[in-house]
């Protein structure tokens, strides 16, 4: 994101949207009757990849550092839990400023696309021959925003926490259709943290299949795929502060009204590919009538429909 310095509130609505947002009602396609579901991205748009996206982000010549950016929204987001996180508004928020997942978009400004690059993963994950397996390797020197290191076990128990669809509906479920035990295991909360489906050697976290699954890489970008500690865990009251691993973590939350977001100084920008950190900070106005939003900018403001999940 470029701003000129210094740099002015801009009012938009729903500025940020993931590059692979599509419609759909985020349910998975099936085909004749019978058939076995099947995961369909959404679209062309975000379908390159570039696994050897190296850090830190490549700096547009003419970036400039300072102010906050205010964003006016008509729609509050209805959660900004990761796990549960499925629609533009908080997977914008979440997966470009707050939370990072295993792989990630950036927009290539010299293809002009957006692409599916690494982002706590060294790469883009490394599926077995017949794709009911995948490996990511964590990088080094990841913090949260306290200053603690984060874990490969971190990553396995978000992607455990993904299964606890009582505890936190409305995000993906693809996980329940294609991961192993995806039909039966109910989430840590229900059935604890001893699933067959996530191993941790090291610094590597396995994902195993039941079903062969090709779009693993695309999946991981999601948000359900961050790092969340065990201990510092409530599913009623994550989602008011997820612990930030991006360039930027939540200074005051009100939910359905206000967002505020300041600079993470725990986030180092030599382990991340596809974000920068210009603004001091984002100030996020919701709830604000459209015809207002139009006065302010002058212009048609923009509104994502909350209904629209956002699909790989």
């Amino acid at each position: 994101m470029r701003m000129n310095k210094p740099a002015s509130a801009l009012a938009v609505a729903a500025l940020m949207t993931l590059a692979a947002c599509g419609g759909g009602s985020g349910s998975d396609s099936t085909g004749d009757a019978g058939d076995e579901p099947t995961f369909q991205g959404g679209g062309a748009a975000g379908a390159f990849k570039d696994p050897d996206a190296q850090a830190p982000a490549a700096v547009p010549d003419d970036a400039a550092e300072g102010g906050t950016l205010t964003v006016l929204t008509a729609v509050a987001p209805s959660t900004l839990d990761p796990t549960a996180a499925y629609f533009t508004d908080s997977t914008a928020i979440l997966s470009d400023l707050v939370t990072r997942s295993l792989t990630q978009y950036a927009y290539n400004e010299e293809s002009n696309d957006m692409q599916l690059i690494p982002d706590m993963a060294t790469d883009l994950g490394r599926p077995n021959e017949d794709n009911t397996e995948w490996t990511f390797t964590l990088r080094d020197g990841l913090k949260y925003e306290d200053g603690t290191p984060v874990k490969a076990e971190d990553v396995a128990y978000a992607i455990k926490r993904s299964f606890a669809i009582e505890e936190l509906p409305d995000g993906p479920t693809y996980q329940t259709t294609f991961f192993l035990d995806g039909d039966e295991y109910k989430g840590p909360f229900q059935d604890g943290t001893d699933y067959k489906g996530v191993e941790v050697n090291g610094n590597d976290i396995t994902i195993k299949m039941r079903r062969p699954f090709a779009d693993m890489d695309y999946y991981a970008s999601f948000p359900q795929f961050t790092a969340i500690p065990e201990a510092k865990d409530n599913p009623e009251t994550y989602g008011q502060h997820p612990l930030a691993t991006g360039p930027y973590k939540f200074a005051e939350y009100k939910a359905g009204s206000s967002l505020t977001l300041v600079k993470n100084d725990q986030w180092d920008p030599a382990t991340d590919p596809g974000r920068t950190q210009y603004p001091d900070g984002y100030d996020f106005q919701t709830q604000v009538p459209l015809p207002k939003i139009d006065q302010i900018t002058g212009a048609a403001g923009y509104y994502y429909p909350p209904s629209d999940p956002v699909t790989p």
